[in-house]
C-alpha cells in the first residue's frame, strides 16, 4: 500500500492499557507474562552484559523501538530525551489516564507520552551507566518492541522486568537468564510458565 502512512497510535494505545496494563510495577501488573530480573547480586560488568543481551533479544539497529515515559504534571520526562540521538525521536501521542498505582500516599503517574525511535539512535551506554549508579530519577520509561509484544522496563538499579505476549520466547529468555531471575518471584514465574 504505497502513499499511505502507517500510524502506531491506536496498536499502542491497546498494547499499554486495554490488552496488558504497560505501567510500572511492570511485572506486578503482569502477572504471568513478564519476568523480573535481580541485578543487586551481580558485578556491574556481568550486568550490563546481560541488559546488552536482552536488548539485542528484543531490537536489531534499524529495528521500531517506541519509547514510553509516565510522569505525573510536574513531572518533565523530555529530561531523558539526551539519551537519544538529537531528532531521532517521533513523538506519537501524549494523553492523560488513570494510573493503577493511584493512592492516597502515592502519587499516580498521570500521563503518558509515546515516542518512536530505532534501537540503533538510543545511546544505551550512557543510560546504563545513569541507571547503574541510581541516577534515573522522577519518570518511568518502558522499551517497547511490537514486534515481539515485549517490553523492558529497567526500573532502578536493583533490576528490570521484561514482558512479553509470547510465553514461548519468554520460557527461552528464562533459560537464557535463568541465573538472573529473581530469587523472590522464581517459583511463581516457574509456574506461570510452566517450567
Amino acid at each position: 500500500m504505497s502513499g499511505v502512512k502507517f500510524e502506531y497510535n491506536d496498536i499502542l494505545k491497546e498494547y499499554l492499557f486495554k490488552n496488558n496494563w504497560i505501567e510500572a510495577p511492570l511485572y506486578y501488573n503482569n502477572l504471568g507474562k513478564t519476568l523480573r530480573f535481580d541485578l543487586i547480586s551481580k558485578p556491574e560488568t556481568e550486568s550490563v552484559e546481560k541488559i546488552f543481551s536482552v536488548f539485542d533479544d528484543l531490537f536489531m539497529d534499524s529495528s521500531d523501538m517506541f519509547v514510553v515515559f509516565y510522569g505525573g504534571g510536574g513531572i518533565g520526562w523530555w529530561s531523558s530525551k539526551h539519551y537519544f540521538q538529537w531528532g531521532k525521536l517521533k513523538k506519537l501521542f501524549l494523553e492523560k489516564y488513570n494510573s493503577k498505582a493511584a493512592s492516597d500516599w502515592v502519587e499516580p503517574y498521570t500521563y503518558v507520552v509515546v515516542y518512536q525511535t530505532q534501537r540503533k539512535f538510543f545511546k544505551l551506554k550512557k543510560y546504563l551507566d545513569d541507571y547503574l549508579r541510581g541516577r534515573l530519577m522522577g519518570t518511568d520509561i518502558m522499551f517497547i518492541s511490537l514486534k515481539k509484544g515485549a517490553t523492558l522496563n529497567l526500573y532502578d538499579d536493583r533490576g528490570f522486568d521484561l514482558f512479553s505476549e509470547d510465553v514461548d520466547f519468554l520460557r527461552l529468555m528464562y533459560k537464557r537468564f535463568e541465573n538472573y531471575i529473581i530469587d523472590y518471584n522464581r517459583e511463581e514465574i516457574k509456574k506461570a510458565l510452566n517450567l
